[in-house]
């Protein structure tokens, strides 16, 4: 909702298309777990793989973040 407002109050500005853009894929992913709760798959522990696979996306999503907002004093390209 922000995203939007900020890009027809400013459409130089690139926080608002950013914000929608990360606002659906949030949504999204939103919709795809609710989905897969009102219908579990047959297998056991698909969740947990699941589960796994999101802390690590989550940790490398962090670590991409950290790195790239405080660690200026090293070249672009290991950054």
């Amino acid at each position: 909702m922000i995203g939007v407002m900020r890009m027809v109050s400013n459409s130089h500005d690139a926080f608002g298309y950013i914000s929608t853009i990360f606002g659906l894929i949030g949504l999204s992913i939103c919709r795809n777990n609710i989905k897969q709760f009102m219908n579990p798959p047959k297998e056991k522990g698909v969740w947990l793989f699941n589960h796994i696979g999101r802390m690590i996306g989550g940790y490398f999503a962090t670590v991409i973040a950290f790195s790239t907002l405080n660690m200026h004093f090293l070249p672009t390209i290991v950054q």
